[in-house]
């Protein structure tokens, strides 16, 4: 059924799922077949009107523990670049499936990645960190942390490329919840891999505060304040010896009378968050 090509499009999808249903619990007793069923998957990738169902099905596949033969791991790591292109597309569904699978195979079988295959992942990843899909926000921030993990000589790619569009995106209002604390775990693999770069995250996260505004107006919204101010306090948890320094810092701009009222705002509540997190 999934090989035919005149099928019904219903009859083909939940073939699909039953193959995956099929192999994600006995994939280790179907050797043989195996050569016949990861093929066929791949290719339902290219149709418009399978591939969804096909991301769906290697999800199961790469989330089951059964599934750990060469032949499985090959094919995984074959649909890992396919599957990263269909995040240029624009079905939401799809979308969200390729993202859950990208994150499942990576931390699974990322060791095995290519170098280059991290970089293009980057890419394809770089348009999804903004707040203009609040849905797929916290998907690609997890991801862009999963394959630092997998692959920490990718964070130079991560501070080109996507590093710019996060500074952006700690100025927005809608941060919070799932959204605010993967943002958090990639501001503290950014510190952990370079401790040195410290000063430079927190001037990168102060500078919004410190633009000029009509007298009673904040540069930001009290919601921006406050992600800014948890980044800037992760930060110092993922760099204990700094911890002096960035009190005496926020102190030392509250009494600059130099500073604008956004400036000595943000501080206020940094050092709140600081001693917050120490406690």
């Amino acid at each position: 059924r999934v090989s035919t090509a005149d099928a019904d499009q219903e009859v083909k999808e939940r073939s699909i799922l039953c193959l995956g249903v099929l192999l994600s619990r006995v994939g280790d007793e179907l050797k043989q077949e195996l050569t016949t069923c990861l093929p066929l998957l791949l290719e339902k990738l290219q149709n418009e009107l399978t591939r969804l169902m096909a991301v769906r099905t290697l999800l199961q596949i790469v989330e089951s523990p059964v599934c750990a033969d060469a032949e499985i791991k090959a094919s995984i790591l074959k649909a890992v670049q396919e599957v990263a292109s269909l995040l240029r597309k624009s079905n939401r569904p799809l979308k969200v499936a390729s993202l859950h699978f990208l994150d499942v195979a990576i931390r699974r079988f990322g060791k095995v990645l290519p170098v280059q295959t991290y970089d293009e992942l980057l890419n394809e990843l770089k348009p999804l960190i903004s707040d203009e899909d609040l849905h797929l926000l916290p998907l690609g921030l997890t991801s862009v942390v999963v394959i630092w993990h997998a692959n920490p000589s990718s964070i130079n790619v991560v501070k080109q490329e996507i590093s710019p569009s996060v500074f952006k995106l700690v100025r927005s209002p809608l941060i919070q919840g799932q959204i605010l604390d993967s943002l958090l775990a990639l501001f503290a693999i950014l510190v952990r891999t370079n401790d040195k770069e410290f000063s430079a995250l927190v001037s990168a996260l102060v500078e919004p505060a410190t633009a000029p505004t009509p007298e009673g107006q904040f540069a930001l919204s009290k919601q921006a304040f406050s992600t800014i101010a948890l980044c800037i306090a992760v930060l110092r948890i993922d760099s204990d010896k700094n911890m002096k320094m960035t009190v005496s810092e926020f102190v030392r701009k509250i009494e600059d009378t130099r500073s604008t009222d956004s400036l000595k705002y943000l501080s206020l509540v940094t050092l709140g968050e600081i001693v917050r997190r120490a406690s």
